[in-house]
């Protein structure tokens, strides 16, 4: 069976965290705080540096930010925590993204970013839970809300929420019912039990097809037509509903 995990991403390896101070000056303070965190992926990628990918089903790069400041403000103590697949020391880190960065954006410093013990966030608790082996769903809206979206095995953002928790999250609600999550997971649940039914099914008929024409039962046109029939069949049947409309489940009208 061919591999799913997203070509030319790091998946499980080990993750040295940094923390970046950078300054926002002139035209830089106009870039919206989504168009930042894309600046600097195309940073990290011309620097060039290994940055490290987040675990979840739909992997991106790990880079988290405080809350935006206003658009059109300039500052010079700008906080940005990120992780690499490598330990390279903070003072190269420093001059590569430097020599990349766009003009009005200057990294200041690098170091290894300090949590208090007291301090618990969304992030390390979704973390800590994914350590011990929990499969985790994470549902946000905020900016504050995208390091816990980006830890999850699965994140769900709401359609009216922040963008830069749109950009983070596996999956957008377009309605601002949570209903949507359960026939989500109705719709999932229903989509597997069938790829698994058209598979035994593939699998049974086609092998029976063969062990029929070995032992010469059937002949080859025989079996070819009946192998055509089967595959115009199960088409037709995953194209048939999955799950009863809204109505007859008893969801929300």
């Amino acid at each position: 069976m061919a591999n799913a995990e997203p070509k030319n991403v790091n998946l499980r390896l080990e993750r040295f965290e940094y923390r970046a101070v950078f300054s926002k000056t002139g035209r830089a303070k106009y870039i919206s705080h989504l168009d930042l965190m894309r600046a600097f992926q195309r940073v990290f990628k011309r620097a060039p540096l290994p940055i490290w990918h987040t675990q979840g089903f739909n992997p991106h790069v790990y880079i988290m930010f405080p809350l935006a400041l206003p658009l059109g403000t300039d500052s010079r103590v700008e906080i940005m925590d990120f992780a690499l697949t490598e330990d390279i020391p903070y003072g190269e880190v420093l001059e590569r993204m430097n020599a990349q960065t766009p003009v009005g954006l200057e990294i200041v410093s690098v170091s290894k970013p300090e949590h208090k013990h007291t301090d618990i966030t969304s992030a390390e608790y979704v973390a800590r839970l994914r350590r011990e082996g929990h499969t985790v769903l994470m549902v946000g809206d905020g900016i504050n809300d995208s390091p816990a979206l980006s830890e999850a095995d699965a994140g769900i953002a709401i359609s009216d929420g922040a963008a830069i928790a749109r950009e983070i999250a596996d999956i957008t609600i377009a309605a601002d019912s949570l209903w949507e999550l359960v026939e989500l997971r109705q719709i999932a649940m229903a989509l597997m039990a069938r790829i698994h039914s058209n598979y035994r099914f593939v699998i049974g008929f086609n092998g029976a097809l063969i062990a029929l024409g070995v032992a010469g039962v059937l002949p080859p046109a025989t079996s070819a037509t009946l192998h055509n029939f089967s595959t115009l069949g199960v088409s037709l049947r995953s194209m048939s509903q999955l799950v009863p409309s809204r109505r007859t489940v008893g969801g929300p009208p």
